[in-house]
């Protein structure tokens, strides 16, 4: 979820990682503690978006450097204990369950280091401690101005104008990700245009438009308790497809793991999330006039309903 993973390719985004010198330093002093034959784990918490992916990727390199046998993983699931007399560190860019550590350690006769990504909700940090001796956490936050500024400067080869720095951090909150994923839209909608100074703004068309008003996301009355991974496998879907599908029995909670997923990738779209309940719908007919309600989308006299859609 990185402004350098989720940016076009075909531009360049800078290697740097911006406004984290802080986090790196607690990294490395726990890379440090470990080294001296101690285990331990360390979250790496903020909002989706907050750039965690490329984060993980220089705690992995840090390790490598200070002689880990470094263990990548997309999630808890995938990661496989290598047989070595050395330190091991396991990075997860995903959360990790104290059982799943338990059995790493188990199977590691030195000193074990996990990183992973801690799941932030809304603004308190809800995972259980990990069973490790040394337990550290490190927040990253959103960029600020200036940051933005040299981001859009590197990955635009141009620089930008306070129009569209401005832009940027009113929709994109200062994310790394939402920062790259506007970009993205702007420039394939030709929203962004050359200023007068030969620098990048917004379209003019564009700074007069409303965003699309919507109605919020149903709010559960009871909190989603033991489906992180859960969330954040659907969340990954999301960003690589189009039509993400959740199965199971009824009851079994695929609506509020859908709602959970929603509200997580919400700030990402620029014409929001919506909600659409299909529960009453008996036929293709029906589930088109559910999206167009939900979408406000009037149908104009013999109009088939899926163009209004």
């Amino acid at each position: 979820d990185d402004a350098e993973e989720t940016g076009d390719q075909s531009r360049p985004a800078s290697s740097r990682l911006l406004e984290r010198d802080v986090p790196m330093t607690t990294t490395r002093d726990f890379l440090t503690r470990l080294i001296a034959n101690q285990s331990g784990a360390m979250a790496v918490t903020g909002d989706r978006g907050a750039g965690h992916s490329r984060f993980l990727e220089e705690v992995a390199r840090s390790g490598r450097l200070r002689g880990f046998e470094v263990v990548e993983a997309a999630d808890a699931a995938s990661v496989r204990i290598p047989d070595t007399d050395r330190a091991v560190l396991i990075v997860v860019d995903g959360p990790v369950e104290p059982g799943a550590v338990t059995g790493w350690a188990a199977e590691t006769p030195g000193a074990l280091g996990v990183v992973h990504h801690g799941v932030h909700h809304g603004g308190r940090e809800d995972d259980e401690p990990l069973p490790l001796p040394v337990v550290e956490s490190v927040e990253l936050l959103a960029w600020s101005p200036a940051a933005l500024r040299v981001w859009l400067r590197n990955a635009l080869r141009g620089e930008p104008g306070r129009i569209l720095v401005d832009w940027m951090m009113s929709r994109s909150g200062g994310l790394p990700a939402r920062v790259a994923a506007e970009v993205d839209r702007l420039s394939s909608s030709g929203g962004l245009v050359r200023d007068s100074d030969g620098g990048w703004t917004v379209a003019p068309a564009l700074l007069g438009r409303p965003r699309p008003a919507r109605k919020p996301l149903p709010v559960p009355l009871t909190e989603l308790i033991g489906r992180q991974q859960e969330t954040a496998h659907v969340v990954r879907l999301i960003s690589e497809r189009r039509l993400v599908t959740l199965v199971g029995p009824g009851g079994i909670g695929k609506t509020r793991l859908s709602l959970a997923a929603a509200a997580t990738v919400a700030e990402a779209y620029a014409d929001g999330v919506v909600f659409v309940s299909l529960a009453a719908a008996r036929s293709a007919d029906d589930v088109l006039a559910a999206l167009a309600e939900a979408l406000e989308r009037t149908e104009l006299p013999g109009q088939p309903a899926a163009e209004a859609v």
